[in-house]
């Protein structure tokens, strides 16, 4: 949560957020607001979500650890429906919800701490730990990602869905 709410806080002195009086700032906690309303957050969930839009030209969004998301301008901009907002806001609570975060640092920890004993043990030498760090992040971390995002897009899915959107938004 703090981790979260540091980096959040650390965006928003650095980066160009739109101000809260703004429509699309507006629009974007409304339909929040109906996502959180449609799919509350149980005991075991400290989260304290934010949403913020950052004037920026990249088609992303993305969430931090304990609630923040953000999405870039040029992304929002691109939305014709409230159906595609929610599609991903829906996607970047799941992130959240499921901390996706946590589970994704410490099995890269777990597998770099492994790969680290096996080099050691072969006494490999830079240029075969520069190779193995590339093979870890190409062949194990990539599909831990892509299994989160799987995650992300049927949860997501399912709270638009809860929360009356309609799901082609998603898709679109």
């Amino acid at each position: 949560l703090t981790l979260g709410k540091r980096v959040a806080a650390d965006i928003r002195k650095k980066e160009k957020i739109v101000s809260e009086t703004d429509p699309k700032v507006l629009k974007l906690r409304e339909i929040a607001k109906r996502l959180l309303d449609a799919n509350p957050l149980t005991k075991e969930e400290p989260w304290e979500f934010s949403f913020d839009i950052v004037t920026d030209k990249s088609l992303n969004a993305f969430a931090l650890p304990g609630g923040p998301i953000f999405f870039h301008s040029a992304l929002f901009d691109k939305f014709v429906t409230e159906d595609q907002i929610a599609g991903v806001l829906a996607h970047e609570m799941t992130h959240i919800r499921k901390e996706h975060w946590a589970s994704s640092y410490a099995d890269q920890v777990k597998r770099s701490l492994g790969i680290s004993i096996i080099l050691i043990l072969l006494r490999a030498n830079r240029t075969a730990t520069d190779i193995a760090s590339i093979s870890n992040d190409l062949l194990l971390t990539l599909p831990f990602s892509r299994r989160h995002e799987s995650e992300s897009d049927v949860q997501g899915f399912e709270a638009m869905v809860k929360a009356g959107y309609n799901p082609q938004g998603m898709a679109d």
